[in-house]
């Protein structure tokens, strides 16, 4: 034999002898009815009782229940309608969330909005340029300095009690 394929012979050898003990721990170990240690990588049956479960795949014995009475609801395993209903709960929750996350900022959005023109509104009270409104028949008038004061103070208090 040559020496490289010798080398690759001898390290593929290592290679199982190695894998073989890593794969033991990958085992369930649990004593029947008679006694006896078994190994497998399925998990023992359900007639097995947790006392007698030496060993699960992650090297661990599984907990036993308190005193011999029914698993709780923390150490049962939930099954697939359980987890699908607790998702589809999880799913709702998330969306709930989402839904009045959005609304809270366009709540925001729209109080924000309105401040800017309160405060346009507020600049061009004080500003002093003669404003004009139209009455109820459609006819032009100018605001008088007395509305023109009252109108500011009434934007000032909106600006102040709705705006930070």
């Amino acid at each position: 034999m040559r020496k490289g394929t010798r080398l690759v012979a001898t390290m593929a050898v290592l290679g199982l002898l190695l894998g073989v003990p890593a794969a033991a721990f990958a085992q369930w170990m649990w004593k029947d009815d008679a006694g006896h240690t078994v190994y497998s990588d399925q998990p023992p049956p359900t007639s097995v009782p947790q006392s007698r479960i030496l060993r699960t795949p992650s090297g661990r014995a599984t907990p036993e229940p308190a005193s011999g009475a029914e698993p709780t609801d923390a150490t049962k395993p939930k099954s697939l309608a359980e987890q699908d209903l607790e998702f589809k709960k999880h799913q709702k929750e998330l969306a709930e969330a989402s839904k009045k996350d959005q609304e809270e900022a366009a709540r925001k959005q729209a109080n924000q909005e309105r401040c800017q023109a309160l405060r346009a509104s507020l600049s061009t009270l004080q500003s002093g340029v003669r404003i004009a409104r139209t009455d109820d028949q459609g006819q032009r008038y100018f605001v008088d300095d007395t509305t023109r004061q009252n109108e500011a103070q009434r934007v000032q208090s909106d600006i102040s009690g709705n705006c930070q």
